[in-house]
């Protein structure tokens, strides 16, 4: 494009602006040059739009999921599809209460936390422990058990068991990980003359929480037994003068001391609480979309119908795992089933997909005998690995309209 600036005065003779080099001459290229200037941006733009058009589909779009063990004993976490790093929080079990004896006890400390990033690979099978928290039958009061993730990747140390006073809470050198914070120690007994007229327990120190160490628990005053530390979980209170000492509250709060007994009456110390394990990653999610085709128009008991199950990975990512449950009522008898993909069982009523690209589409046909019930409706509901944000469009059913004896046909109207 080019454009020409006429002069105001056309008539009267300007040896400056008529030149090649006078000024009208220079606004003429300065303006024809900023004219290929916007055309250039204009076309520079365009390009970024249809790339963001392009490039958009195939972003991998990304949600946290996480899987807390909370129950003592040893387990397996399987590293999902695509992950490599792991994020492990961690807190070791309670220690218990001193629970022998006739006199008031101390409280039992709190379990520690710790948490760190751990490379991993996809598939890969790791070892975790989850801490118990200790019983209250002893002097000292059993300590809680550490709990552990991986070869000692993550590790939170357990608090320690009472005595006649509190029990140390799980310490910072006994634990590993990025993060490390000591749980709170437990409360001392008060006891009045060896016993004879009056004790009570200390709490149980709570466990730490995530930025801060667990609180301490309060030494028995009197008759009156402490109050637990606060935490993640808590710790219990300490009994009073003949009452018993309160378990701890998970994750590893330490249980409280117990109070003095009478002469008829016998008390018990609180036991620990077990301990937690908190494993987070990264997944890119994908969206499965389910619907179901079934019998068009009246059919009548005895008949066969089909259904057909479609499942569509509506992505942005690749789904793992993908199955679908679409298991028969009981108003329809098993005939057949085929599938573009996976298998399935009639018995469970399982199709196993495996894995399934973005954009794939995979078919499940059942055929079945309508029975003399009215337990008709066929469900279905579809799963994968990865989160899915979009559950509303993972189930999809369809009822036969069933024409039984004794019921009159639309068809006669």
């Amino acid at each position: 494009m080019k454009v020409t600036l006429l002069s105001a005065t056309p008539n009267v003779k300007n040896t400056l602006t008529d030149s090649p080099l006078g000024i009208q001459g220079v606004a003429n290229d300065l303006f024809n040059g900023l004219l290929d200037l916007a055309e250039r941006m204009h076309l520079i733009r365009n390009f970024f739009l249809l790339a963001l058009v392009v490039i958009t589909p195939n972003l991998v779009v990304a949600q946290t999921a996480t899987q807390t063990f909370s129950t003592p004993g040893t387990f397996t976490f399987t590293v999902p599809p695509q992950v490599t790093q792991l994020t492990v929080q961690a807190w070791g079990g309670g220690g218990g209460g001193r629970g022998d004896g006739t006199q008031s006890t101390g409280g039992g400390g709190g379990g520690a936390y710790a948490s760190g990033v751990v490379t991993v690979t996809p598939g890969q099978v790791i070892n975790l422990t989850v801490g118990a928290g200790g019983v209250a039958t002893s002097n000292p009061g059993q300590s809680g058990q550490a709990s552990i993730f991986g070869a000692n990747n993550v590790v939170a140390a357990g608090g320690t068991g009472g005595t006649n006073n509190g029990g140390a809470g799980g310490s910072i050198d006994a634990s590993v990980g990025t993060s490390r914070i000591a749980g709170g120690t437990g409360g001392n007994r008060d006891q009045s003359l060896l016993g004879l007229l009056a004790g009570s327990g200390g709490g149980g120190g709570g466990s730490a929480t995530t930025t801060t160490t667990g609180g301490n628990g309060a030494n028995g005053s009197g008759n009156t037994g402490g109050n637990g530390g606060t935490g993640t979980g808590n710790g219990g209170k300490g009994g009073d003068n003949l009452g018993n000492g309160a378990n701890g509250v998970a994750p590893g709060g330490g249980g409280g001391g117990k109070g003095a007994e009478g002469l008829l009456s016998q008390t018990l110390a609180g036991r620990g609480a077990s301990g937690r394990i908190i494993v987070s990653w990264v997944s890119p999610q994908t969206d499965l979309q389910l619907t179901m085709a079934g019998p068009s128009g009246q059919t009548t008991v005895g008949k066969s119908v089909t259904f057909t199950i479609t499942l569509t990975n509506g992505g942005p990512n690749q789904a793992f795992g993908t199955e679908v449950t679409a298991l028969l009522p009981a108003g329809i008898t098993f005939i057949s089933a085929s599938t573009t993909s996976g298998k399935y069982n009639k018995t469970t009523g399982l199709w196993s997909v495996g894995t399934m690209n973005n954009a794939q589409v995979v078919t499940l046909t059942i055929t079945g005998v309508l029975n003399p019930t009215n337990a008709y409706q066929f469900s279905a509901t579809a799963t994968a690995i990865q989160p899915d944000p979009n559950t509303n469009n993972n189930t999809a059913s369809n009822t036969p309209n069933v024409c039984r004896a004794g019921d009159v046909s639309p068809a006669f109207f």
